[in-house]
This record gives structure tokens, C-alpha cells and sequence, in this order.
């Protein structure tokens, strides 16, 4: 007959001794992990700051080719608007946009449907907008068009600079213009305050085809 091998059974009630962590351990575990945390936190802000010149660049770019589009299909002269210290209301400053409807004079005549002010990520700011190519130091200097007579916050109205499109699709004033975003805040008076000279983006829009180009250091 065949050998069959004997399987030992394992013995019967034995059980598995669990180790309890004691409170001292536990609170050692909480101390290290807010340690980790408040360190993170510093570097994931960074990030993100650093970021916002990139999605700033993104948002200010697909905005400009929209307001081309109904300007070409509208017939109209369509202007995105960027606000700088002129601007009623301190949050737009520099940091939002919004397109709208202007007159042969370049004066607001209503915003276009349907939309509203998109603000830039948190670390982009609108630096300038020119001809030039690059950010001016250690100050904005624009040397763009400007629209005259934007709805304010509360009262009033202001000029704001803007990349205006004739109905051909082409823009007003110069050969090309530049849109200068750089890493910075605002906080108050005329200029922001630039974090890192080294993180900019420009966006070049060819006055003929409204090709949009990025382009940075």
C-alpha cells in the first residue's frame, strides 16, 4: 500500500499575542507627523506659487483666441481687458481678465455674453503688456491700448489696459503685442511684487494671423 505522510496539525487554541502601543509611543508618532507637515507645507506652496505663471500663461492665451474668434464672427471689435492699478476694485488688479465689446474709439460699450472676470492661479500677475518682449525692470511699463470707460466695482469707471481685435481678426496698434505674466503678488500701490525674476512667461499674439506664441527665459 502506498505510504501516506503524516501532516502535523497545529496545536489548538494557541493564540497570537497582540502588542498594545503605549501613549508615549503614539504621541511620538503625532510630533513627527506635524514635523513632516509643517515642513511640507512651505515647499508645496512653492510649487504651487510657481506654478501660477504657467496656468496664468494657459488661461490668458485661450482667452485671447476666444476673443478673436467673436470678434471675427461678431463683426465687432472685442478687447480682453487686464486691469491694472487703475481698476476700482483692488482684487482685479493685475490678476484678471475679462473680454468685451469696444466702440472704433476704444471706449466700453458692454461685456460680452456670458462671461465673467477670470483671476489669474495665485502666484501670476499680468506684469505689462507692450512691443518689447520680456519684463521691464524693475517696473511695469505698458504701452498698449487702452480701453476707456470700464463698468468700476461700485461707482465710476477706469481705463484699462487690453489687446483689442478688429473684425478682420487682426489687433489694434503695433505688430505684434506681448502679454508679460511674472511670478508675484499684489498687494497694494501701482506695481506688484515680483518673487523670482527668473519665472516669467511672455505671450506674443502676431497682429496679422493672431498666432499665439509662449515664450520665456
Amino acid at each position: 500500500m502506498p505510504t501516506r505522510l503524516a501532516i502535523p496539525r497545529s496545536k489548538r487554541g494557541s493564540k497570537t499575542s497582540l502588542r498594545r502601543f503605549t501613549l508615549l509611543e503614539m504621541l511620538a508618532v503625532v510630533i513627527i507627523m506635524v514635523i513632516i507637515v509643517t515642513i511640507s507645507v512651505p515647499t508645496f506652496e512653492k510649487l504651487v506659487v510657481g506654478s501660477g505663471v504657467d496656468a496664468g500663461a494657459r488661461v490668458v492665451g485661450s482667452q485671447l483666441r476666444l476673443a478673436r474668434q467673436y470678434a471675427i464672427s461678431h463683426r465687432k471689435r472685442v478687447a480682453l481687458i487686464m486691469p491694472n492699478a487703475n481698476d476700482t476694485d483692488t482684487d482685479r488688479r493685475f490678476r484678471a481678465i475679462r473680454t468685451c465689446i469696444v466702440d472704433t474709439s476704444n471706449h466700453f460699450l458692454r461685456w460680452v455674453p456670458n462671461t465673467s472676470w477670470i483671476f489669474l492661479a495665485p502666484g501670476g500677475v499680468l506684469w505689462e503688456i507692450d512691443d518689447t518682449g520680456g519684463p521691464s525692470s524693475p517696473s511695469p511699463v505698458d504701452s498698449c491700448t487702452m480701453v476707456q470707460d470700464v463698468p468700476g466695482h461700485t461707482s465710476g469707471s477706469f481705463n484699462a489696459r487690453a489687446v483689442i481685435f478688429k473684425p478682420n481678426g487682426r489687433t489694434v496698434a503695433g505688430f505684434q503685442r506681448q502679454v508679460v505674466l511674472v511670478e508675484g503678488i499684489y498687494a497694494t500701490g501701482t506695481t506688484p511684487q515680483r518673487l523670482n525674476t527668473a519665472n516669467w512667461m511672455e505671450i506674443e499674439i502676431n497682429q496679422f494671423t493672431g498666432r499665439i506664441v509662449f515664450d520665456g527665459p
